[in-house]
Parts: C-alpha cells; structure tokens; sequence
C-alpha cells in the first residue's frame, strides 16, 4: 500500500547577493540540484521566485518533505521562511 501524497507550502526571502543576473543563475542551479535530489526521494512540487521572494510548494511522502523543509530552513539562501 503507497503512503499518502502530503503538501507543504512555504515562502521565504532570498539571501542570495549578486546582480540579477548572478542570482537568476544561482537560483537556476538551485532548481536543477534540487530536481536531482527530490526526484531520487520522491519530492514533487513547484518553486516560484519573484521580487527576492521564494514560494514553494512541496509533495511526498509527510516524513521526507518534512526533511527537505528542514534543510531549507537551515539553508543560507533562505531568510524569514515562513510554512504556509
């Protein structure tokens, strides 16, 4: 029997400095990383970024996007994150 499909939403503040353009590139190696990693834990979910601001919503297993939200929290790039 499959585990139930979960959904954490948060938001946060984008720590990365730079000109746009370092952190539109930053933020794009972020998302490939990220896509790599949750693909091979069975994380979905979508990632918006607009005006130094990220929303996301994340969907799996309870347990492991709970775990994935742990380490965004501790995560630099991040400030203010805020489960919404």
């Amino acid at each position: 029997m499959s585990e139930r499909i979960h959904r954490l939403l948060y938001r946060s503040e984008v720590s990365i400095v730079g000109t746009k353009e370092e952190v539109d590139a930053k933020v794009d190696a972020i998302v490939k990383d990220a896509q790599k990693r949750n693909a091979a834990i069975g994380v979905t979910g979508a990632l918006v970024v607009v005006d130094k601001r990220f929303v996301q919503a994340l969907e799996g297993e309870l347990t492991t996007i709970r775990s994935v939200f742990e380490r965004i929290c501790r995560d630099l790039r991040h400030s203010h994150v805020e489960l919404v």
